[in-house]
C-alpha cells in the first residue's frame, strides 16, 4: 500500500465508522458547453456562468488542503475550455490525480494540453452507426483517434458505454472492442439525470428483459476473468436489479461530491438543482462540502458512483477490482 492509498483508507474508516467528511474524490463539471448533441443528455442547454482560471486554482487549493485525492473533470465537454491544460497541470502539482471525462472530438487538437491527466474516459456506445446516432456525425471516428493518441502519449484510457435500446444487443461488440484497444470498459444503463429530457430517456430505455440478459452476460465474463469489464461483480450485480434497485450505503456528501461550472456544489450529479447550494467560491469550498445533506434519492444509476458506494461498503470485490482498474 503506498501513501495515497494509505491516506484514502485513513479517511474512508474514518468517513464510514465515525463521520468524519473529506472530499476524497470530486466530479467536476468545469464547463456546461458541449460540441455534441447526444440523445440522452441536454447539458449543453443549461446556461450557468463558469468560473475563470484563477477561480479555479483557488478551488484546487482548497482540495487540496482538505486531502482531496482526485478530480474528475467532466461538463458538458471539458476540452472545449482553453484553459483546459492549465487546470490540469495545476492540479496535479498540488499532489492530485486529475482525470479527464470527453467525448472525443476534441482530443487530436488538445493532446498536447492533456499529456499529464492521469485518466482519460473516453464515451464510446458501439458500432458506427449507433454510436453516431446516439452522439453525432463523425464521433466514432474521433473516439478511434483519441485511443491512438492517448496510447500514443501513454495516456491511460479507459472506456464508458452507456446501455440503450439501440445498442443493449452491442455488448459484445463493445467489450471485444475493447479487448482489441487493450483498454477497460465500463457499461452503464441509460437513466433519468437532471439534464436529460423525460421524454427522450423514455425512448431509449432497454427491454428489461434484454438488460437483464446482457448484464447476465457481463457477469459471466467477468466470473471468466475477463480483465476489460472495468465494472466490479458487485456493480454487476446491482445493475441486473434495474430498474429496481436496492439501495446501498451511499458516499454522496461524505467522501465524495460534485462542482457545478458556476461553484455550487452539490453531494452528487444526481441531486444537482434539487436543493439549494452553496457555492464554493461564494461562501468557499469548506463550508460549502461541510454544508451537504445526506442523500436523499432512492438509489444510484450512475456505474462510477455505484463503485465508489461499494468501496464505501468496504466491498472486497469493488475494492480488488478499483486497485486494478486504476492501477
Amino acid at each position: 500500500m503506498n501513501k495515497r492509498e494509505f491516506n484514502a483508507a485513513y479517511h474512508l474508516l474514518g468517513s464510514r465508522f465515525f463521520g468524519k467528511r473529506v472530499p476524497l474524490v470530486v466530479g467536476w463539471a468545469i464547463t456546461n458547453r458541449c460540441n455534441s448533441r447526444c440523445l440522452y443528455c441536454n447539458c449543453w442547454k443549461t446556461e450557468k456562468k463558469e468560473l475563470d482560471t484563477q477561480q479555479l486554482i483557488a478551488v484546487i487549493d482548497e482540495l487540496a488542503g482538505m486531502g482531496t485525492q482526485s478530480i474528475n473533470f467532466t461538463g458538458g465537454e471539458p476540452l472545449i475550455r482553453e484553459d483546459v491544460g492549465q487546470i490540469i497541470n495545476y492540479t496535479k502539482k498540488k499532489g492530485i490525480k486529475a482525470g479527464i471525462s470527453s467525448n472525443g472530438l476534441l482530443v487530436a487538437r488538445k493532446i498536447n494540453d492533456i499529456r499529464s491527466v492521469d485518466s482519460l474516459v473516453l464515451s464510446f456506445d458501439g458500432p458506427q452507426e449507433i454510436h453516431d446516432g446516439q452522439r453525432c456525425e463523425g464521433s466514432h471516428r474521433s473516439t478511434l483517434e483519441a485511443i491512438r493518441l492517448a496510447k500514443m502519449n501513454d495516456i491511460a484510457v479507459r472506456l464508458h458505454a452507456v446501455l440503450t435500446k439501440n445498442n443493449i444487443k452491442s455488448a459484445g461488440y463493445i467489450l471485444d472492442f475493447a479487448r482489441e484497444q487493450g483498454v477497460t470498459v465500463n457499461f452503464a444503463v441509460v437513466e433519468f439525470d437532471p439534464f436529460s429530457d423525460k421524454e427522450n430517456i423514455l425512448s431509449l430505455l432497454p427491454e428489461e428483459q434484454a438488460f437483464k440478459s446482457t448484464i447476465l452476460s457481463l457477469i459471466a465474463e467477468k466470473k471468466k476473468g475477463n480483465k476489460h469489464i472495468g465494472n466490479s461483480l458487485a456493480g454487476l450485480k446491482y445493475f441486473y436489479n434495474w430498474p429496481h434497485y436496492k439501495k446501498i450505503p451511499c458516499c454522496a456528501g461524505k467522501i465524495y461530491c460534485r462542482i457545478e461550472s458556476n461553484g455550487d456544489v452539490f453531494p452528487c450529479a444526481n441531486l444537482v438543482n434539487r436543493d439549494k447550494p452553496y457555492n464554493c467560491i461564494k461562501h468557499g469550498f469548506r463550508d460549502a462540502f461541510m454544508s451537504l445533506s445526506q442523500s436523499s434519492c432512492q438509489a444510484c444509476w450512475c456505474d462510477t458512483r455505484i463503485e465508489m458506494n461499494y468501496i464505501y461498503s468496504f466491498s472486497w470485490e469493488a475494492i480488488c477490482n478499483a486497485k486494478r482498474v486504476f492501477r
